[in-house]
């Protein structure tokens, strides 16, 4: 069902996975499993109503059709340290 362009890591010989070099051993745990028959994601995305729309070129400008969408970016991390 997937093919090998979604592999999550591809070994091309002088490197192990962990970052190793193979020539010179490495120690690291390379039994990994790589998950190439497993979709990337599963989404969950709740049902939208339909109770107001914004007009064609206004929603193309605010990038959404549905105004409660229509939320704002701040170009920068909301977390406070």
């Amino acid at each position: 069902m997937y093919n090998n362009r979604n592999r999550m890591h591809v070994n091309t010989g002088s490197y192990a996975s962990c970052g190793c070099n193979n020539d010179t051993g490495c120690s690291c745990n390379t039994d990994r499993t790589y998950f190439d028959d497993m979709p990337l994601a599963m989404a969950y995305v709740p049902w939208q109503d339909w109770n107001q729309v914004y007009e064609p070129c206004q929603a193309l400008g605010e990038g959404t059709i549905f105004p409660e969408l229509n939320l704002p970016f701040l170009g920068r991390s909301v977390w406070k340290r």
